[in-house]
Order: C-alpha cells, then sequence, then structure tokens
C-alpha cells in the first residue's frame, strides 16, 4: 500500500481550513520513488514532482513543517535563539570591556609607579640611610630580644599569680564567665523573692499559731464555761431538788402560812431553769465549731511546716546556683560582700536585662555568636551548654502547685549556654580573652610610643629632616631666583609680578605651625631640647593619625607608608601667592577680581610668567643632562610685541627647549639666540601640507634650501 504525505503530517487544530480538508488534500499527495503522471508525488529523500515541474527541496539539518502555526513556531524559535545570542554577545562585550577598563587601569598604575619612581641621587640617599636604618634595626633587634626576654619572665610570672589566683578562688564554685555571673544574678533574684517568700510565709505561720493559741485559749474559756455551766446545771439540779423538797415543805407549810411569797420564788427558779435549758445547746455547738476550726488549724500548721522546709531547701538550691554562677565571673561584683548583697547589686545593675525573656536573650546571643564567629576564627569561639547541676530528689516532693512551680523555675534556671575562646593554649570566657587583649595592647601601645619616638628621632630628626631642610632651602633659593627672574622682565605696561612661598599654619593644638616646625628641622638634633623634640614626635604622630582617619572615613585603603610619604612631603606644608606690581603702585595679591581687570596681554604675561615658574621648578629636580621640554599652542595669543620678546627671553633664560605653533608668531626675536622654524604652507584646498624651513640665528632669519644651503631672508 502506497503512503501518502497524510501518514506523516497532522493538519494543526486551529487552522482556518477544515482538518477533513486539509487531510483530503495530503492524501492525494503520495510518498513514492516512481512518477505519477499528472499527479504530484514526493519521496523520502526530498525529491518532489508535480507534471512538468521536478525539483529537490533544500537541504535543512532540521525538518520544518508547512503551514501558519509552524512557520510562526519556528519564527518564534529563531528569535529566542537570536536574543539568546545577542545576549551571549553583550555579556561577552562586558566582559571585553571589564577586561579593557582593567587593562587601562593596569598601565595607569603603571604609569604612576614610573613616574612616582626617585632619582638616582634620592635612591643613593635612601640607600644610605637604608643602611644606617638597618644597622639601627640590628640594634633594636637585639634591644628587642632583650625585652622579649623581660617579657617572658613577666608572663612567667603573671601565670604564677593567675594560678594562685584560681587556686585561692577555686572553692567558690563560681566561674568567672559572663555567663556565669548572669546565672547567679538571675539566681540571686529568685533567691531574693524566695527569702521575702519565706519571711511572708514565717509571719503567716507565727500568725496561725498565735491565732491558734487564742483559740485554744478560748477554747479553754468554753470548757470552763461549759463546766461552769454544768456544775450550774449540777448545782440547778441540786436545788431543783432542794427547791422540790422545799415546795414540799412548803407547800405543808402554805397550809399553814401564805403563798405568794413561795409563787414569785417558784416562778424565779423556773425562768433560770428555761434560760439554762436554751444556753447549754448553744454552748455545746459552739465547743463543736472550736474543735473543727483547732483541727484546721492544726492541718494549716503542718503544711505550713512543710512548705517552710520546702522553702528552705530551695532557697539554699538558689544560694549554691547564685555562688556557681558568681563564680563564673560574667559580671563584676564586689565579693567582700554577702551573696545577699551581691544579688542585691547584680539585680540592681542588670535590671533592665532582666525584663527581657530567657527565650529572647537565647536568639540575640545566637545571633550575635554567629554573626560575629567570622571574626573570631584564630580564637576557635565555641557555644556550649554548661554542665548542669544534678536534680535533687526533694524538689519531686513539692507540697503544693505553687511550690512545684518555683522547683521548676529552678530547674529552668539551671540551663546556662557559655561561649568559650580559645587564648594563649586556654579556654577562657569572651570577658577574660578581652581583659587580657585590652591589657597586652596596653603594653603594646606603651611599646609603641616609645618606639614612635625612637623612630621620629632617628628617621625624621636625622635622615629624613636632612633631606627635608635641604629640599626646603632648594625651594626658598628658587623663590628668590624666580622673584630675580620675574622682577628682571621690562614690560611694556610695567607689570611685574613675584611669588611668595607662605608657611601654613597649624591645623590642630597638636600640630605645630610650619615656620615653627621648619625652625626646628633645621636645627641640629643633637641640640634640640627634650620638649622641643617631643613637640615635633606629636605633631608627626598627629599629622599621621589624621590622615589615617581621613582615609577610612573616604572608604580609602592606604599603607603606612603612603601615609608617612603623604605626611612628609613638605610642599604641602607651604602655600604659593602670586603678587603683581604696576608702576607708581603699591605691590598687591594677584586674585581673581584684580586679574579680571588686566588687559589681555596683561592677563596673557600673569599666566604665562608663574606656569614658567611652576614648570622650572619641577625640571630642577632631573638629572643634569635632561632636557627641559615644554610646548604652547597658539603661544603668547593676545600679548604685544615688546612683551612676547621679553617673554622668550625668560624662556631661554630659564633654559626650555621649546616646541610653539602660532598664526603670526615667528620667534625672531633678540632674546632668542637660535631658533628652528617651520612654515606650515596649504595652497587653495590642496590635499597636502607644505613644510617651509628657516633659521633664526639670533640677527637674521634664513631659508633651508635642500638641507644644506641657507639664503638670508631678512635681516
Amino acid at each position: 500500500m502506497a503512503h501518502t504525505l497524510a501518514d506523516y503530517l497532522r493538519p494543526d487544530k486551529d487552522a482556518p481550513v477544515s482538518m477533513e480538508r486539509i487531510d483530503e488534500v495530503l492524501r492525494s499527495i503520495m510518498i513514492t520513488d516512481v512518477e505519477q503522471e499528472g499527479g504530484m508525488t514526493i519521496d523520502e529523500t526530498g525529491r518532489y514532482s508535480l507534471g512538468l515541474v521536478r525539483g529537490h527541496a533544500p537541504r535543512r539539518s532540521k525538518a520544518m513543517f508547512i503551514g501558519r502555526a509552524a512557520r510562526e513556531r519556528w519564527r518564534l524559535e529563531n528569535i529566542a535563539a537570536l536574543e539568546a545570542e545577542i545576549a551571549a554577545v553583550g555579556q561577552e562585550i562586558d566582559r571585553l570591556r571589564g577586561a579593557h577598563q582593567a587593562v587601562e587601569a593596569a598601565i595607569q598604575a603603571l604609569a604612576d609607579w614610573l613616574a612616582s619612581f626617585p632619582s638616582d641621587r634620592d635612591v643613593r640617599t635612601a640607600f644610605d640611610e637604608a643602611q644606617e636604618a638597618r644597622r639601627q634595626a640590628e640594634s633594636k633587634e637585639r634591644e628587642w630580644k632583650r625585652q622579649e626576654e623581660k617579657a617572658a619572665l613577666l608572663a612567667r610570672e603573671w601565670k604564677q599569680i593567675k594560678q594562685q589566683l584560681h587556686d585561692e578562688s577555686a572553692e567558690l564554685d563560681l566561674a568567672f564567665t559572663l555567663d556565669g555571673c548572669e546565672q547567679a544574678q538571675l539566681a540571686m533574684k529568685s533567691y531574693v523573692r524566695h527569702v521575702h517568700e519565706l519571711e511572708v510565709l514565717y509571719r503567716e505561720t507565727r500568725h496561725t499559731e498565735a491565732m491558734i493559741a487564742q483559740q485554744r485559749e478560748r477554747l479553754a474559756a468554753l470548757e470552763t464555761e461549759i463546766d461552769e455551766a454544768k456544775g450550774e446545771r449540777n448545782r440547778l439540779r441540786d436545788e431543783t431538788e432542794r427547791l422540790a423538797l422545799r415546795i414540799a415543805e412548803m407547800e405543808r407549810t402554805l397550809a399553814q402560812m401564805g403563798a405568794d411569797d413561795i409563787r414569785a420564788e417558784i416562778a424565779r427558779i423556773q425562768e433560770r431553769l428555761a434560760f439554762l435549758r436554751r444556753e447549754i445547746p448553744r454552748l455545746v455547738n459552739e465547743r463543736a465549731r472550736t474543735e473543727q476550726r483547732l483541727m484546721r488549724l492544726v492541718e494549716e500548721r503542718e503544711k505550713g511546716a512543710q512548705r517552710e522546709a520546702f522553702a528552705r531547701e530551695l532557697a539554699a538550691m538558689w544560694e549554691k546556683s547564685f555562688a556557681r554562677e558568681a563564680a563564673l565571673g560574667l559580671v563584676d561584683l564586689d565579693r567582700s560582700r554577702s551573696l545577699l548583697e551581691q544579688a542585691k547589686e547584680a539585680k540592681q545593675r542588670y535590671e533592665a536585662v532582666l525584663k527581657e525573656t530567657r527565650s529572647s536573650l537565647l536568639a540575640r546571643l545566637n545571633t550575635v555568636f554567629f554573626q560575629e564567629s567570622s571574626n573570631l576564627t584564630e580564637y576557635r569561639a565555641s557555644f556550649e551548654p554548661l554542665e548542669e547541676q544534678t536534680k535533687p530528689e526533694w524538689t519531686a516532693a513539692a507540697p503544693d502547685d505553687e511550690m512545684a512551680m518555683k522547683a521548676a523555675d529552678w530547674r529552668e534556671k539551671q540551663e546556662r549556654h557559655v561561649i568559650y575562646l580559645d587564648y594563649k593554649g586556654e579556654r577562657a570566657t569572651p570577658f577574660a580573652v578581652l581583659a587580657e587583649v585590652e591589657r597586652d595592647i596596653v603594653l603594646q601601645h606603651e611599646y609603641m610610643k616609645e618606639q614612635d619616638r625612637e623612630l621620629y628621632e632617628d628617621v625624621i630628626l636625622k635622615s629624613v629632616g636632612r633631606i627635608l631642610r635641604s629640599r626646603i632651602q632648594r625651594a626658598e633659593r628658587w623663590v628668590n631666583d624666580m622673584n630675580k627672574l620675574m622682577g628682571g622682565l621690562d614690560t611694556s605696561s610695567g607689570l611685574v609680578l613675584s611669588i611668595q612661598w607662605k608657611p601654613k599654619t597649624a591645623e590642630t593644638e597638636a600640630e605645630l605651625d610650619t615656620k615653627e616646625l621648619v625652625r626646628l628641622l633645621r636645627i641640629d638634633s643633637r641640640l634640640l631640647k627634650e620638649e622641643d623634640l617631643q613637640r615635633v614626635t606629636n605633631h608627626f604622630r598627629s599629622k599621621i593619625a589624621r590622615a589615617r582617619e581621613l582615609l577610612e572615613e573616604r572608604g580609602q585603603g592606604s599603607t603606612l607608608h603612603q601615609i608617612i610619604k603623604e605626611v612628609l612631603d613638605y610642599r604641602k606644608w607651604f602655600s604659593f601667592t602670586l603678587y603683581y606690581e604696576k608702576t607708581n603702585e603699591p605691590k598687591r595679591e594677584l586674585t581673581n577680581h584684580r586679574f579680571y581687570q588686566f588687559s589681555g596681554g596683561e592677563k596673557a604675561m600673569a599666566m604665562y610668567i608663574p606656569l614658567f615658574a611652576a614648570a622650572y621648578s619641577r625640571y630642577q629636580e632631573a638629572g643634569d643632562d635632561a632636557p627641559y621640554i615644554i610646548s604652547l599652542d597658539e603661544a603668547f595669543a593676545g600679548v604685544d610685541e615688546n612683551n612676547i620678546r621679553n617673554l622668550f627671553g625668560l624662556v631661554e633664560q630659564l633654559g626650555f627647549n621649546y616646541i610653539m605653533n602660532s598664526q603670526a608668531l615667528w620667534g625672531d626675536y633678540d632674546t632668542v639666540p637660535a631658533l628652528s622654524i617651520c612654515e606650515l604652507v596649504r595652497p587653495r584646498n590642496a590635499s597636502f601640507v607644505t613644510v617651509i624651513h628657516y633659521r633664526w640665528n639670533g640677527r637674521v632669519k634664513q631659508l633651508m634650501v635642500n638641507d644644506k644651503e641657507w639664503e638670508t631672508i631678512e635681516t
């Protein structure tokens, strides 16, 4: 059976044409290697025929289906692939841009390093100083070893004292840790509370005993009254019998005497008997109630005695717990006082901490511990639970729920977590380590102060001091030379410029004014007084500390060598001030306001002259055979001829090797002894530029022909 295209393709469900119609079309296309006349055939290799039309489908690495939905999927896949390629290319561009920036930064760093490389003379001076410093360092190293041996001796003595202290405090059963003291403080708080409750319970017991005594007295009184009532009853019974006899006697007598008095007496006796019949049952009931109340009071007394005994045991455990916590040394308490007074002191001092719940404090401690673990790696910090006390058996026999809750509260407070650090081969609490580190810092600080003083004396006042003195003296000579040069210029407007090198004032109380500092540096260090030496030392120490603080505030990291280099840059100790003077006018400081009042030529002179002076100053630090190269674009624009002549004379006087360009300037002035001149000529919009060479010998300008022959152009 022949296959059709319907065996390979399925119509799309959302096609606008019905699926049945598409299926009929697909079934009409045969898939066979035999061509059929009048019909359309396709084989599995991609060849097709339709009447006279024959061909082959384009070869693709991936199959493509026909239809609108298939084309849409293919288009979306291509878009996604292209977007992925664009993203990859963008990432590659970013990577290359970052690499380019890194290379540029490295090139700039190398250029800065090359620019900052010292001259041979400075290197020789530094080498000599380094040799001297090395010899001094060896001497200091020997001194350091002696100090180290002394420190080792002190360390052994300190360990002996520490061991003695540990032996003497071993019986206190109190770890010298923060958790221990906090737990002791919590235990003492509970101890004080239980003591207070014990006092209340004791007062209640005493009150109950007093009430029992009162009830017993009342019971005795009631028993006395009952006995009296019984005696009265017996007496009344006897009296009744006696009265009955008397009645009988009186009845006998009544017959003989009057009966009114006898009847009255009988009525009184009957009334008394009726009262006794009513009172005796009431007294009997009162006695029963008193006996029941007495039994209740006895039970309460026994229960109170049990609570008192339990409370005393619990208070003793709280006292032991507080003593154990105080022994950890986590809080600073007055150990000379009693445990109760220490507990009151801890409660008063840490009342704010006690308001927080145990869970919140533990959560905060965990958070801080994990945050600071990276900073405590060298100490191998560990967060360990403290060994709990053995649970006493009597805590399970609480007399009531209240005491059971208090015992449970005590058991809960025994759970402790302590942070331990490894320091000098021993396990210690952070407080102990902090105290040791602070003591080491103080010792190192005192040692560094002495080392700093020796450094400032040996380096700044001796080796570096000599270089600073020579540089400052050279700068002062340069200022005088520049003022002589600028004062000798004959400008058309009579403008004379001068510079002044002003020493800066101190920025803080610990620093010296530059003038005073230079004065002290110029004195032989062997002749300096101790007070002056200390002032110079404090000055540079303050400068270095302030420079380090400024760099830290700006987030810029810098080495101590860079900071010292910055502080010892003597050029920053002074400020240059430019002055001007005109004919028949006093000397004034050249401010921006006065500069803008100058003419164009005067402005140019005021800019060029200090510029040449500054360039000359920098070239003075170069070697003897180094060229003094400067270049000017549109040189001396806006300056009149006479001033241009003077400026050329200044350039020659300073020994510059210069390259200048200008539209109108030739440079053929009598102040210039020799000059090579190149005229650039471009004929009307030509595609080339012609260079015409001239030579000025100080008197005439000559045209150079064929690099050998010269023709005089003008005189």
